[in-house]
């Protein structure tokens, strides 16, 4: 591992679902709900992959979160997860 993880933000990116219309940065608490609606369970999901501790560096962690998310989105069986930045306005892709 390299040392740049100090130039990744949490900040950057965030992981979401092509079918939830809300942006996980300004909207968590209602992408929250729909996220568990829909039965993803992405933050718990992010919660297992991304091997956090409070004892490392926040940089180092927030380098672990993104790296876990990239890892989600590039092993994605389903295709329902991609990485969304602060700024972008979440477009619903359904199935079918």
């Amino acid at each position: 591992m390299s040392d740049s993880y100090s130039e990744v933000s949490d900040s950057d990116v965030m992981l979401t679902t092509y079918d939830n219309p809300y942006n996980p940065f300004t909207q968590f608490v209602e992408w929250n709900a729909y996220d568990i609606l829909l039965g993803h369970h992405t933050t718990e999901l992010l919660g297992r992959i991304a091997l956090t501790a409070q004892e490392l560096p926040e940089q180092y962690n927030n380098y672990v979160i993104v790296e876990a998310m990239r890892e989600i989105v590039r092993e994605d069986v389903l295709g329902i997860y991609r990485l969304i930045g602060r700024n972008e306005t979440p477009i619903v892709i359904l199935p079918g």
